[in-house]
């Protein structure tokens, strides 16, 4: 018997379950994403933020842990580490997601 295993490397994974989450509980997210403007780190420009008020009340909707960023970062809302070349992959990962690139 053989078994494929297919790997999908960050931030594609996080996304792809952050994709989930607001395809869940954000009927219509992609619309309201200014991925122009996104910004993983600001609470308002954020790919939960836009849709949602700001990253707290996002968080708080989904009956998140806000505070906790191994949350955030396990749906791609943070980046795990809080560093640039992390956000910028991160952004990158959801502009692509929402092109329709991971769904």
């Amino acid at each position: 018997m053989s078994v494929e295993v297919v790997f999908t490397p960050w931030p594609y994974d996080a996304v792809a379950r952050g994709v989930a989450l607001l395809d869940e509980k954000v009927p219509g997210w992609r619309e309201r994403i200014d991925i122009e403007t996104l910004d993983i780190e600001s609470p308002q420009r954020c790919i939960v933020g836009q849709p949602c008020g700001g990253y707290e009340t996002a968080m708080r909707r989904f009956g998140l842990e806000p505070y906790g960023r191994g949350v955030g970062a396990h749906y791609g809302f943070l980046s795990p580490d809080n560093l640039d070349w992390q956000d910028q992959r991160l952004e990158d990962a959801w502009r692509e997601a929402i092109a329709g690139g991971a769904k």
